[in-house]
C-alpha cells in the first residue's frame, strides 16, 4: 500500500500527514498525532 508523508517543521510547532493510496486513487489526507501536544488542524496545507 504506497503513501505519502508530509512533514512540516515550523518555528513554534511541527505537524504531519498522511495519505494513502487506494486502487488507483489517493485517499484524502490525515493528520498524524506527533506527541502530547497534538493540536488538529486541517491537513490542506500540506
Amino acid at each position: 500500500m504506497p503513501y505519502v508523508l508530509g512533514v512540516d517543521v515550523g518555528t513554534s510547532r511541527t505537524a504531519a500527514a498522511v495519505c494513502r493510496q487506494t486502487g488507483s486513487t489517493w485517499a484524502d489526507a490525515e493528520t498524524v498525532r506527533l506527541g502530547e501536544h497534538y493540536v488538529p488542524h486541517s491537513p490542506e496545507g500540506f
